[in-house]
């Protein structure tokens, strides 16, 4: 008998769970044992089989044919559950071959029988079971692709709220911009109210000057010469406006002498106008009867060709050929006098066009009577068949030519620049519908010389047919002729004679027909004649009047182009020239005003520049005060929002993580409630398939181990389930807490709600199949331990009693062969309670497990919520829906595989995120720094360019500046030195006349005192009330006390030409003091006056850099903006361009101002200088 130990029925796994990752650890464990035994064994045989020790009344052929195979347990996972049938076929046949070997009676067969009957019926409930597992999958793809369907509906859902999303967050980003150009504005506004100010300071501060100003005007009003200077302009304006009104009187009576005659040459104008019209109706006469004329042509020819038709029923045919022939050419003439026709009528539209643009050339008075010289003699054939009559260019053209120049004097520029660009244009659009018409033409060229060929290919054709009709001609006259002798033969010829004289009289008949044709023919060829030589002279004067044409439109315009370019250069240079003398007057009066401007307004700019760095000092106070108002106020607006935004943060959050996990509990209850019942159903299969024969001893044992066990794992899930009850309760009131919390939150917060939702609806989908994952292994580990502990203790017991059950096995089944069905009726009913303990058993122990895994699970759980609701966004939910995709797809295909495959792929997919979270954080960054090293440099290039324009401008102005005052010192001293040379030539005369005089007054005041008493004082003394007088009073008196004293005179005399020079060296060393003085005053002037300047610069360049920095820091933020969208960015930067291309401009018009301003201030401080030395 062979006795197989199989394995357990709780070792069994199905094709749905996972593979055993211990499997392989496992397997070795029991080939190691079974190799053990078999050592053993061999120790005492030698071979594969182990032998008992025999009895004494046991012979040894009896015991030679028995033999015992000893099958250990071994705890291998048997990875194919459907593959029972061939297992126990080879089994079958190995125990028959033994029982063959025995060579027993018929009873023993008996038996085997019975074996195979009961080995088929166990075949039978296999094959149902795998039926039912077969349905069972159906379901469970039906359940799994509707699962799909549910899936692609939530993220059609999910991306729907993802535009909703993206919808806010635009209206959010309009509403960003919207305060920040209202932010822009107001600082705008702030400082136009500080320009205002700044400008209303500026005006008291003028208005005072001008007071100032008017105040010295009238004090210097009241000096001679100023008196004199305006009585000298008084009576040079009376003579200039003199001279105005006398020219204005001569130009009203030019005007009023030209306006006559302008009116006089718009009426003959009008009666030329008249006579052109007059012509058009005789040239439209004469076309209505050209077309009469035609159309008569038309008719003779329908009717020739009526009397062609009729002829060609009656005649021949070769008659008929002749007709058609001539047919065909009067057609070709009828079509030949229409293109002719519609040749003179394009002619005519031609020539209309030509007269008006003649018309308008002479209205502008562009053409020339000197360009227009053409005989008159040239008029061509066609025109003197159309009817036109000749008319006199020459007068028309020069008194359309003074015409158009009264015109033009009377109209203004514009008009006539607009005119003229009119006519071109018209005249550009006739020369664009002539090439048109000249490219038409060529293409009919071609269609016409297709249809040439054409035509010749069919006459070609109609020859052949006309010489295949002459030889049937030739054979029916051959025919007759044939027929005629046989009629003649029979006697019929009375008869032929009477046909004969019918033929011909008919013939006669055709004769005279004929001759009629030819007349007609003769007369057809005539006129056919007369018409193609009026062709050929029509189509030589169509040609030669087509070249004139040509060549007077060449010379038209040419003329056209050259006299335009004439009268544009003539008129340009004339309003050129008198532009030039009104700017040159305009300018002189100008400078005029301005010298006497500079004199007076020196001293009013000393007082602005006071008052310019008294404003630049208040200014620089007030920016900086609103600059830090300013940064105040954002400081406290930017702490508010941000309270603001962790306040909605926190509500939402708090409300989302109470809607979810209520949801998730509900979830999970219904997961867990299909779980079980897939688990029971899968379960039950399991066991039905995996149970395997096992001896009552090890049964028993088998049984009281895993009471124990089941004992101490039911302890244990009384106490996990008391902890997760209590758990459960406090979670529920926290939840209940928060739902009335958190009930009555915004509509924005449900919208967030609802976008969590179905993020935590795709992840919780992971979770549960890494739930799934946990327990599967939960269970093995439990089912691994139970292994372990059961299989030390049955290979020490089994090994001891398996020789004892084994040595006894052979006796009982030899005494008990005759009870066989009681056997297996008891073996049956064992099996049936063995199996029913088992699977309570096992779903205990399940149980327990799964409660264990539950509880973990839930706890890793809550910690992935929190770490996860915070850090996964909208590509993780897409890439967790198409890895679900995959794995649906994957579930189908490969069952037994899909859990190790899931591993793989979350570690991918986890893999592949961060790496993919890594690039794009990586490319954000770079493109951040990109996008501001750009900015950044077009920032700084455009600051240094316009730091460098400024600084060009700067050293341009100070280099224009300084050139022209020293030009203007260097005209100055030349005029200064001049009019010193000339003032110190004057006043020594003066002086060397009144000391001749004074010196004459004295010697004959000397000689009365001589005569007289020395004593005695002179006469005629003088008052001097000028300084400069007084000296001649001393001389007198020293000169009266000279001749006092005789003694002392020459002595005082030689004093007092000493004290005269020293005098006059005082004098000049004044004058040379005075000069320095002058020169210093000049120089501090001019040094404080760029002083100034540099200060004003320096100011205008810090000024410059700080808008600079606020530029910076907008960038900065607008920067911050880049991530939410790469649109907003543009336009900021667009608006940010503008705003400083606008500031430097501003920049620019203030700066020229200013020194445009400061240059004559400086002009005029020298002049004033001059003017006061």
């Amino acid at each position: 008998m062979d006795v197989q130990y199989e394995q357990g029925s709780f070792c069994q796994t199905s094709s749905l769970q996972p593979p055993d990752p211990h499997h392989h650890h496992r397997q070795q464990h029991a080939e190691d044992t079974h190799d053990e035994l078999n050592q053993d064994n061999e120790e005492h045989t030698g071979e594969d089989f182990q032998h008992f020790s025999q009895p004494e009344n046991y012979t040894g052929n009896q015991m030679d044919n028995y033999r015992v195979k000893y099958n250990p347990y071994h705890l291998q996972v048997q990875t194919k559950p459907y593959n029972c049938d061939t297992h126990e076929d080879v089994r079958y046949k190995e125990m028959q071959q033994e029982f063959l070997n025995t060579g027993e009676d018929s009873a023993e067969k008996q038996k085997i029988t019975q074996l195979n009957i009961l080995y088929n019926a166990q075949r039978r409930q296999l094959e149902e079971l795998q039926k039912k597992l077969e349905e069972s999958m159906r379901d469970s793809r039906h359940l799994r692709h509707q699962l799909a369907i549910s899936k692609d509906e939530k993220g059609s859902l999910s991306l729907s709220l993802q535009e909703s999303k993206k919808l806010i967050q635009l209206g959010k980003e309009r509403e960003m911009q919207l305060e920040g150009q209202i932010k822009g504005l107001q600082m705008q506004v702030s400082t136009l109210t500080a320009k205002l100010e700044e400008s209303l300071k500026k005006q008291k501060v003028s208005e005072a000057a001008v007071d100032s100003m008017q105040q010295q005007m009238k004090d210097l009003c009241q000096s001679e010469s100023l008196t004199r200077a305006r009585e000298q302009h008084e009576t040079i304006f009376e003579a200039l406006k003199e001279k105005h009104k006398a020219e204005v009187l001569k130009l009203q009576q030019d005007i009023d002498a030209k306006s006559h005659a302008l009116n006089e040459q718009t009426e003959h104008w009008q009666q030329l106008k008249d006579q052109l019209k007059r012509a058009e109706k005789q040239q439209e006469e004469i076309l209505s009867e050209k077309v009469e004329m035609i159309n008569r042509l038309t008719k003779s020819l329908n009717e020739c060709q009526q009397q062609c038709t009729s002829l060609l029923h009656t005649g021949t045919v070769h008659e008929v050929n002749q007709l058609t022939f001539q047919l065909q050419q009067a057609q070709a003439a009828k079509n030949i006098t229409d293109k002719m026709n519609k040749s003179l009528q394009e002619e005519l539209n031609e020539l209309k066009e030509e007269i008006a643009l003649y018309e308008s050339a002479a209205a502008n008075g562009i053409i020339s009577s000197s360009g227009e010289r053409e005989p008159e003699s040239h008029m061509s054939d066609s025109y003197v068949e159309l009817g036109i009559k000749q008319v006199n260019w020459k007068s028309i053209k020069s008194h359309s030519t003074s015409v158009t120049h009264e015109q033009e004097r009377s109209m203004s520029k514009d008009e006539i620049i607009i005119k003229l660009k009119n006519e071109i244009e018209n005249f550009l659009r006739m020369l664009k519908s002539k090439r048109h018409n000249i490219v038409q033409l060529q293409d009919e060229l071609k269609q016409y010389k297709s249809q040439v060929s054409s035509l010749q290919s069919q006459l070609e054709k109609k020859d052949k047919t006309v010489k295949d009709h002459e030889v049937r001609e030739n054979s029916l006259e051959k025919q007759l002729e044939t027929s005629l002798m046989k009629r003649v033969e029979n006697g019929d010829f009375e008869k032929i004679q009477r046909e004969n004289r019918a033929l011909k009289q008919s013939c006669e008949k055709l004769e005279m027909q004929i001759k009629d044709l030819k007349i007609t023919e003769e007369n057809l060829k005539v006129n056919n004649q007369e018409l193609r030589a009026e062709m050929k002279k029509m189509i030589h004067d169509f040609d030669q009047d087509k070249q004139e044409t040509i060549e007077r439109y060449e010379r038209t315009s040419q003329q056209f182009l050259e006299d335009t370019k004439n009268h544009l250069c003539t008129e340009l240079s004339k309003e050129h020239e008198l532009e030039k003398q009104a700017l040159t007057r305009l300018f002189e009066e100008k400078i005029c005003q301005l010298k006497k401007e500079l004199s007076n307004m020196s001293d009013v700019v000393i007082e602005t520049k006071e008052c310019y760095l008294t404003v630049c000092q208040e200014k620089n106070t007030l920016e900086k005060d609103l600059q830090e108002k300013v940064e105040q106020g954002m400081k406290l607006k930017e702490k508010e929002l941000r309270k603001q935004f962790t306040e909605e943060k926190n509500r939402a959050l708090a409300s989302l993580t109470s809607e979810l996990e209520d949801k998730h509990k509900i979830l999970m209850t219904t997961a867990k409630v299909q779980w079980l019942k897939e688990k029971e159903d899968d379960v039950k299969k399991q066991v039905e398939k995996n149970i395997s024969l096992a001896k009552e001893a090890w049964q028993q044992e088998h049984e009281q181990f895993k009471e124990a066990a089941i004992k101490k794992a039911v302890q244990k899930a009384e106490k996990d389930c008391i902890q997760q009850v209590s758990e459960e309760e406090a979670a529920a009131k926290n939840c209940s807490t928060k739902q009335d919390n958190y009930s009555q939150t915004d509509q924005a917060d449900v919208i967030l709600a609802e976008d969590l939702e179905t993020r935590l609806v795709s992840q919780k989908l992971a979770l549960q199949q890494e739930a799934e994952e946990d327990k599967s292994r939960a269970i093995r580990d439990a089912m691994k331990k139970l292994q372990d502990e059961l299989e030390k203790e049955h290979q020490n017991n089994i090994a001891k009693q398996v020789e004892i059950a084994l040595s006894n096995a052979y006796v009982r089944w030899a005494g008990e062969l005759s009870t066989l069905p009681e056997y297996k009726i008891n073996l049956e009913a064992e099996k049936r309670n063995w199996e029913q303990e088992n699977e309570k058993n096992i779903v205990e122990q399940i149980s327990t497990v799964l409660k264990a895994a539950e509880e973990k699970w839930e706890q890793k759980y809550k910690e992935m919520e929190k770490m996860e609701a915070n850090n996964k966004n909208s590509e993780m939910q897409e890439k967790i829906s198409w890895l679900e995709r995959q794995l649906d797809h994957l579930k189908t295909e490969e069952a037994a595989h899909l859990k190790a495959e899931l591993a793989k792929a979350h570690a991918q997919w986890t893999k592949e995120k961060q790496e993919e979270i890594n690039r794009i954080n990586e490319l954000n960054e770079k493109d951040y720094k990109t996008f501001l090293d750009e900015h950044t440099k077009k920032l700084n290039n455009l600051i240094k360019t316009s730091r460098a324009e400024f600084e060009q401008q700067k050293l341009d102005l100070l280099t224009k500046k300084e050139a022209d005052f020293n030009e203007f010192l260097k005209e100055k001293q030349r005029q200064w030195s001049k009019e010193l040379a000339e003032k110190t030539g004057r006043a020594r005369e003066l002086y060397e006349e009144e000391l001749l005089l004074e010196i004459k007054s004295i010697a004959d005041d000397v000689q009365a005192m001589i005569v007289g008493d020395l004593t005695k004082s002179p006469k005629s003394e003088k008052m001097y009330n000028n300084k400069g007088r007084q000296f001649f009073g001393e001389l007198r008196t020293s000169l009266h006390l000279a001749f006092r004293d005789f003694v002392m005179n020459l002595i005082k005399q030689e004093c007092k030409k000493s004290e005269e020079k020293l005098q006059a060296v005082v004098k000049e060393a004044e004058l040379h003091k005075k000069e320095a003085e002058m020169h210093q005053r000049h120089l501090d002037d001019e040094k404080t006056s760029h002083h100034c300047f540099c200060k004003h610069c320096v100011h205008k360049l810090e000024k410059a850099q700080k808008e600079c920095h606020d530029l910076r820091r907008n960038l900065e933020k607008a920067c911050r903006h880049l991530q939410q969208s790469d649109r907003e960015n543009k336009a900021n930067m667009r608006l940010m361009k503008d705003n400083y291309e606008e500031t430097i401009r501003k920049l620019k018009e203030e700066n020229l101002q200013k020194c445009k301003e400061k240059s004559p201030g400086i002009k005029k401080n020298s002049e004033y200088d001059f003017s006061c030395f």
